[in-house]
């Protein structure tokens, strides 16, 4: 994971050994890996876990990572992690697979396109810290506004002038 952060230029993140044994291997993991190998090497991975399209009612996955080592580049060892999620979700009755890409990364996109996906028209919102707990202290404020199922209020966004 930390080599595909590089690979795209991100500082950013905290995955460790520890993290990754912890959520995609413990109790209660939270993702499944693909693991491709190259004369008995791994020369490449897929991360991803189970999604849910409300629109079409249809189960998925989404796919989080593929990286594929430099030294494995042109071998096909992306088209085979991909081939080989296509399987799983066939397996797993599964009825789509999505995943973003950054938007000037031609290489990704033009490899997606050879595998028959289709660019979507959407645009990818995150939340992180430090604007994710300021949202999240709203929830427990009280407030007069419309009751959550858990009995818990919120705030009603104020109408701008």
């Amino acid at each position: 994971m930390n080599r595909l952060r590089a690979h795209h230029g991100n500082t950013r993140g905290r995955a460790t050994a520890a993290t990754v044994r912890r959520d995609g291997f413990g109790a209660k993991r939270c993702y499944e890996v693909l693991i491709a190998d190259i004369g008995g090497k791994p020369s490449g991975y897929l991360l991803f876990h189970d999604d849910y399209d409300p629109t079409e009612a249809e189960r998925g996955f989404y796919m989080g990572d593929l990286h594929v080592e430099a030294r494995a580049r042109r071998r096909k060892v992306g088209r085979a992690l991909m081939a080989a999620l296509a399987r799983e979700a066939t397996r797993r009755k599964r009825g789509f697979l999505w995943w973003i890409s950054n938007g000037w990364n031609d290489a990704a996109r033009a490899f997606y396109a050879d595998l028959g996906a289709e660019d979507e028209p959407v645009v990818a919102h995150a939340l992180s810290e430090p604007a994710l707990s300021a949202l999240a202290e709203e929830a427990v404020r009280p407030s007069s506004a419309a009751s959550l199922p858990s009995g818990r209020r919120v705030r009603r966004p104020r109408a701008r002038r």
